[in-house]
């Protein structure tokens, strides 16, 4: 028996914590570039996720609330307050995501394909420094197109995994492609921060769809 093989077989696999006191706090900023980089927009939100009820097999529903805060205009800041999403999902203990509720009622679809890129979910075994594992989801009845993350363990050190990941999305025009890294807590399994830039994307709302690099930041607070 190899090291390697011997420290995963004495880890336990990592999973998300859904317990009854959840309270995740997130800064998260989305922002959309102009190919000839002649625009550049992003959102500044606050994600609060609180548990809604505990559910069969260790997964959970959550509340999630997404707070509007702020605005960046071709470098000019603004400062927003806005009424907050309210909504609801359910996850996984692996951190599979179904039931998402869009905040965007204009572009709903295309929010959903976003926000699904940044989404860790971990292999049924236990994971150490340089473990590669393959997520793949099939088409849903709501539209998503099938899609693939591949993702490797780069590092697990003081209480934290540190990986990275590519995404792609499968038969369907124009994929969206995505290439990012992440690092989640061992002790509760959540991100503490999650970056990553894809391509085939357009602003949210954008009737002409022009397109656009977007840019994803997941910072825990």
């Amino acid at each position: 028996m190899t090291l390697a093989l011997a420290l995963v077989l004495a880890q336990d696999p990592l999973r998300y914590n859904y317990g009854e006191k959840i309270n995740y706090v997130f800064e998260v900023r989305h922002t959309f570039r102009a190919l000839d980089e002649s625009e550049e927009t992003t959102s500044i939100e606050t994600w609060t996720f609180t548990l809604a009820e505990a559910l069969t097999g260790g997964a959970a529903k959550l509340n999630v609330e997404r707070a509007l805060n702020g605005m960046v205009v071709d470098g000019q800041h603004y400062q927003i307050k806005s009424k907050p999403h309210r909504g609801k999902e359910d996850r996984s203990p692996r951190g599979d995501v179904r039931n998402r509720e869009p905040s965007n009622q204009v572009d709903p679809m295309f929010e959903l394909r976003l926000l699904r890129i940044g989404d860790i979910e971990y292999p049924p075994t236990a994971i150490v420094k340089g473990t590669e594992w393959v997520r793949e989801s099939k088409p849903t009845d709501d539209g998503l197109a099938a899609a693939q993350w591949n993702y490797k363990a780069t590092e697990i050190k003081d209480g934290k995994l540190f990986g990275t990941f590519t995404f792609i999305e499968r038969d369907v025009e124009k994929p969206i492609r995505a290439e990012g890294k992440f690092t989640t807590s061992t002790k509760d399994g959540w991100p503490i921060e999650v970056t990553f830039k894809a391509i085939n994307t357009h602003q949210l709302g954008d009737e002409e769809k022009l397109p656009t690099v977007y840019s994803f930041s997941l910072k825990r607070r």
